[in-house]
């Protein structure tokens, strides 16, 4: 006789597994953009070939208009580095790093 409540938990183990093994990174928000997220740090599965002009467009696309004029102007760190605005394109991502999003400071 097969006992199916063990069968059930090693499928339910299996999928847990799998997720977790999916590639991810880290997003920190900081000033104005956790403002607008409402959230100091946020998880993304990761895409095959995806770089931070990608990410980008995740993020305007979940979060609208509001972020969209903040990160024309951001500065993006990667796993502490920062990345030019001419690189954002070209700069893949891999799987457990973190991209910082640190938008202009004004002050006096």
């Amino acid at each position: 006789m097969t006992d199916h409540k063990s069968a059930k938990i090693t499928a339910t183990s299996i999928f847990c597994m799998c997720v977790l093994l999916r590639p991810q990174i880290t997003v920190l928000y900081f000033a104005a953009v956790r403002d607008i997220t409402g959230i100091s740090s946020e998880t993304f599965e990761l895409a095959e070939g995806e770089t931070l002009q990608t990410l980008t467009t995740r993020l305007i696309q979940k979060y609208g208009e509001p972020i969209k004029v903040i990160l024309n102007t951001a500065m993006y760190a990667l796993d502490m580095d920062y990345v030019s605005k001419e690189d954002e394109a070209i700069t893949p991502l891999k799987a457990g790093q973190e991209v910082a999003i640190i938008p202009p400071v004004s002050g006096g």
